[in-house]
């Protein structure tokens, strides 16, 4: 009976969760690995979950042992199954002993699958190896093989359903700021219905600030926010959205302000994703509200968290931390052997009597009483005796002889006020050089290996990408610039994380370079004082507040009259690399922003900045070249763009797109340049 109810409970386990919408949880989301190679072109880790299934390798790491490639599916899944799409083009035997490892916090793994040596098909055969898993519950996955090789596969998918977190807006009540012609019945529930189609579930009338917001039913626990765009028309009105929360409808905090930037929703995996889980966030009501004059009409909004009470708790008072002041020492009174302040001295700073210090005793020609003392001085101990009240300097040169060598005892009646200092100046230590930049936990290199793209972590291998020049940039502040190109180590602030970007003055391109002790340095934005923060999870260099972590901390090795450095290959923490390709709804919003300009400079200004951070494909830059009316304009463009493409193999075939031979020759010569 006992194993009966037993098998009963798993059935109704597995019933439950089949329920559920089973979705692959790994498409698009963040991939390591434990290398990459650019054998047939540079292929991160990314290109395993990025949907694209062709029987070619979607990553390759070095040929090495136990090899592995792993995904964060950003939460706790309950997994079905994992399909893994074998490459098909070449060497498809390297994953025969491919192994499938599941944990829950990225350190500790368990071996849930391991393959039998057989050889498995991909995409082009549609025998993709399915790996069943019964839900079992991770947040990432890792494929390993059981020997030394290179990894390659084409593809990898993870399906399942969210192991704890519940959509907690599904079917609550909603509301809205208006309704337009275009509106159903009880039209803000649409934003809440569950269904994701690609069109939207409500519609606001054109207005000033329109919104739309659910009532949880009580408060909860955040954890995200998932929003899903209209598609089949004007996606680009929700380029100005804000999400809000709330814990009693009326005072609102924002946690997330777009800017011109147009997000997907469900047919292209590529909702707006507000994360929530660095800090606690209680709220009861979720805003979204556009910060201009339009029409809000969105496909989905899921909040998932977990619910805490029915009820708003109290507010509570936050305390006000404040940071005693520092004062400047206050001067002490000066005691002379002789007139005009000459011969021995003694200091004090309270009341002064010659019967514990007899040496002293009737000894005193002339004092130094520094300003906001006022003191009087005895003739005899104990404060008895003549007296005279000084509140300056005094000595017997002055002709006041009566106390010559006649004080035995001081009274301070009258200090000064103590001064606050003057807070220092920070002044960055290093201020001058060529520098490699290395991570004090495992000896990974800053790396500028993605042009106008996030720093990545990388072995050390002294190239250029891995050289730093560190240059004054006032106010004891410095400069931070990648030896290959120049570009400028700049802090994006949106994202968090250290890229590489032209000059532009502004505080988030200057640094501070302290000593944390041990040869060790701190490296802070003059921005907002966050230091360049060193992530076990990823690749890319995040900048956070400071902590005093060893994280935090970095060696400077000097490149200039010194070999390139040699490190110790270390087990390392996963490679990331984050994919900066321009996808095709980007691509049609920089066009549409560039074609806007009337003039060529404002052109290419438009065109830098909407590319700033992104890698364009050749097929790309030829339609940005097609908004360029002038061979010479054309030139300008493609010059920029060749330091954020990938494909510079083949740049050389857009010659075809001049119509002087002179022009032509001028890319030659260019190209020429560049080898």
């Amino acid at each position: 009976m006992k194993h009966l109810l037993t098998l009963l409970a798993i059935s109704l386990l597995w019933w439950n969760m089949s329920l559920a919408q089973i979705e692959n949880f790994a498409l698009k989301k963040r991939a390591t690995a434990s290398s990459f190679t650019e054998v047939g072109g540079l292929k991160f880790p990314a290109g395993a979950v990025d949907g694209v299934k062709n029987g070619a390798y979607g990553f390759h790491t070095q040929r090495e042992n136990n090899p592995w490639w792993q995904v964060d599916l950003g939460m706790e899944i309950a997994i079905e199954r994992i399909v893994i799409y074998n490459r098909q083009d070449c060497c498809s035997e390297r994953a025969r002993t491919i192994q499938v490892f599941l944990s829950n916090d990225g350190v500790n793994f368990e071996n849930a699958y391991q393959h039998n040596g057989s050889i498995f098909g991909g995409a082009r055969d549609q025998k993709p190896l399915q790996v069943p898993l019964q839900f079992k519950k991770a947040r990432f996955v890792r494929l390993q093989l059981n020997e030394r090789n290179a990894l390659h596969l084409d593809e990898v998918e993870v399906y399942g359903v969210m192991a704890h977190l519940a959509n907690l807006a599904l079917g609550k009540p909603a509301t809205q700021s208006s309704t337009s012609a275009y509106s159903h019945d009880n039209d803000a529930q649409g934003g809440v219905d569950g269904v994701k189609n690609g069109l939207f579930g409500f519609h606001t009338d054109t207005e000033r600030d329109p919104w739309w917001q659910v009532d949880l039913g009580g408060i909860a626990k955040l954890d995200k926010i998932f929003v899903f765009n209209r598609q089949d028309c004007c996606a680009e009105r929700a380029e100005t959205l804000a999400v809000a929360i709330s814990a009693d409808g009326v005072h609102f905090q924002n946690v997330a302000n777009l800017s011109n930037t147009v997000f997907g929703g469900v047919k292209d995996n590529e909702p707006l994703r507000v994360f929530l889980d660095e800090q606690e966030y209680l709220a009861r009501y979720v805003r979204v509200q556009l910060r201009d004059m339009n029409a809000l009409h969105l496909d989905e909004i899921e909040v998932y968290g977990k619910m805490i009470s029915q009820t708003p708790p109290a507010p509570v008072e936050e305390p006000v931390i404040t940071t005693p002041p520092v004062f400047e020492p206050v001067p002490p009174i000066t005691l002379f052997e002789h007139e005009r302040f000459g011969g021995a001295s003694i200091n004090i700073s309270s009341n002064w009597d010659a019967s514990k210090n007899p040496k002293w005793n009737d000894r005193i020609s002339s004092i130094k009483v520094p300003a906001g003392y006022k003191i009087v001085v005895y003739e005899h101990s104990l404060q008895k005796g003549a007296s005279m009240t000084l509140s300056k300097d005094w000595t017997i040169a002055k002709g006041n002889f009566t106390f010559n060598d006649k004080i035995s005892s001081i009274k301070i009646i009258e200090t000064p006020q103590p001064k606050v200092a003057q807070p220092i100046a920070p002044v960055s230590e290093i201020t001058g050089g060529t520098y490699y930049i290395v991570t004090s936990t495992n000896n990974k290199f800053l790396d500028q290996a993605v042009v106008n793209g996030p720093i990545i972590l990388l072995d050390a291998n002294a190239k250029e990408s891995q050289q730093w020049e560190i240059a004054p940039a006032g106010d004891g502040y410095v400069h931070i610039l990648s030896k290959l190109n120049n570009l400028f180590l700049d802090q994006y602030v949106e994202k968090g994380e250290a890229v590489a970007s032209s000059g532009n003055g502004q505080a988030n391109q200057q640094w501070l370079i302290q000593s944390s002790g041990n040869g060790f340095y701190t490296i802070a934005s003059r921005a907002n004082g966050k230091v360049l923060n060193y992530d076990i999870t990823r690749s890319n260099l995040p900048v956070s507040l400071r902590n005093g972590s060893g994280a935090q901390q970095f060696k400077l090795i000097s490149v200039s009259g010194t070999a390139a450095p040699i490190t110790t290959p270390i087990p390392s923490a996963p490679i990331e690399i984050v994919n900066c390709s321009l996808t095709n709804q980007q691509f049609e919003n920089a066009k549409r922003a560039i074609s806007k300009q009337s003039f060529s400079e404002q052109k290419m200004t438009t065109a830098k900045l909407a590319l700033k951070n992104r890698c364009v494909s050749l097929e790309q830059i030829r339609g940005f070249v097609e908004l360029f009316a002038f061979d010479d304009q054309k030139l300008d463009f493609i010059k920029f763009a060749y330091n954020i493409t990938e494909d510079k193999d083949e740049y050389y075939t857009l010659s075809d797109v001049f119509m002087s031979l002179l022009t032509k020759d001028d890319f030659t010569e260019f190209l020429q340049s560049k080898k």
